[in-house]
C-alpha cells in the first residue's frame, strides 16, 4: 500500500516549468499550488487536472512573511487530505526519483520527518534577522544581503542599533531554542499536526515571525526541534542543490552537466530547475516528462 504524499508548492513565474512540475508530482501524490500575486503568471496559465488546487492569495516580496503565510494557507488545505507526509517545494524544483523510489524511501522511514537545521549562534547575522524589527511585508527589500545601502532599511536598522531595540526570542522560544533551515521540508503526518496545534495554541509565534526577516525559515525548525518529536527528526532535507554562482544566480539552474552528481547525491528533489533543464530531467525520468 503506498503512502498518501502531498506537495505544497510555491511559485512566482516559469509557467512551462510549473506545469511540467505539477504534472510530474501527480504521479507521486496530490499537489497544492500557491503563485504570488506579483507573479505574471494567471491562473488559466496552469493545466489543473484532478489532484490539483492551485491559489494566488498572497503578495510575497523576498524575505517576507507572506510567503510563510502562503505555505501555511497550503499546509491548511492539505492536511484536510490527511496525507502521511507533506512535502514543500518551489515552482523550480523536480523530484530526481521515480514514484515508486520515492514512496520506498519514505516506507522505510516511516515516522521520521526531514529538515536541515542548526542553532542560530549568538551575535550572529542569524540572530539579527530576528532581534530586529524587518518590516518586509511593507516595504520592498532587495533580493540580496545589502540592507545597509537601503534608504529606508539601513536607517531602520542604525536607529534600531542606536536605541538598543533588540528582541531577545521568537515568541515563546527564547535565544538558545531558536533554530534556522531552509523551509523545503518533508514532514510525517505526525510532526505535521505539531506544527498545525503549536501555531493554534501559540499566537505570539507568528505575530512574532511577522517581523522576522526570511522567518520561514526559522519556522518550522524551531517548532519541531523543540517539541516531544525532536527523535523523529533526520537532519536532511532530501534537496539537491548546487549554491554556486552560476549565470549569476545561487543556486545555479541545474543542467545536464549536473547530472552525475545528482545522481550520486542520495537526495530526492533537486532545485532549481528551468526550461535550459529539460536534457537533465530527460536523463533521469526518459522523454515522457
Amino acid at each position: 500500500m503506498r503512502l498518501k504524499h502531498v506537495f505544497l508548492v510555491t511559485a512566482y513565474h516559469d509557467a512551462p516549468s510549473l506545469n511540467r512540475l505539477v504534472n510530474k508530482l501527480l504521479e507521486y501524490g496530490s499537489v497544492f499550488v500557491h503563485i504570488d500575486r506579483n507573479s505574471p503568471v494567471k491562473m488559466s496559465d496552469l493545466s489543473l487536472r484532478e489532484g490539483v488546487k492551485a491559489y494566488k492569495k498572497y503578495k510575497v516580496n523576498w524575505g517576507s512573511f507572506h510567503h510563510l503565510k502562503a505555505i501555511l494557507f497550503l499546509f491548511d488545505k492539505a492536511m484536510v487530505l490527511n496525507p502521511d507526509y507533506v512535502h514543500v517545494i518551489t515552482g523550480q524544483d523536480f523530484p530526481i526519483v521515480s514514484a515508486d523510489d520515492f514512496d520506498n524511501f519514505f516506507v522505510g522511514h516511516e515516522g521520521q520527518s526531514f529538515l536541515d537545521f542548526e542553532p542560530v549562534p549568538e551575535g550572529s547575522w542569524l540572530q539579527e534577522r530576528y532581534c530586529y524589527y524587518w518590516f518586509t511585508d511593507c516595504i520592498l527589500h532587495p533580493k540580496s544581503f545589502d540592507f545597509v545601502s537601503h534608504p529606508v532599511i539601513g536607517k531602520l536598522l542604525k536607529w534600531q542599533n542606536r536605541l538598543g531595540i533588540r528582541r531577545e526570542h521568537i515568541g515563546g522560544f527564547v535565544k538558545n531554542e531558536v533554530y534556522k533551515g531552509m523551509v523545503y521540508v518533508s514532514l510525517h503526518h505526525g510532526a505535521a499536526r505539531e506544527v498545525q496545534q503549536y501555531v493554534a495554541r501559540h499566537g505570539s509565534f507568528l505575530r512574532s515571525l511577522r517581523t522576522c526577516l526570511i522567518p520561514e525559515e526559522f519556522f518550522f525548525q524551531t517548532v519541531l526541534v523543540n517539541s516531544p518529536l525532536k527523535a523523529t527528526l533526520v537532519n536532511d532535507n532530501l534537496r539537491y542543490m548546487d549554491w554556486q554562482f552560476r549565470d549569476g544566480i545561487s543556486p545555479c539552474v541545474l543542467n545536464e552537466t549536473d547530472y552525475e552528481a545528482i545522481k550520486s547525491s542520495g537526495k530526492l528533489i533537486m532545485r532549481k530547475v528551468s526550461t535550459q533543464s529539460d536534457k537533465l530531467i530527460e536523463l533521469l525520468h526518459g522523454k515522457e516528462v
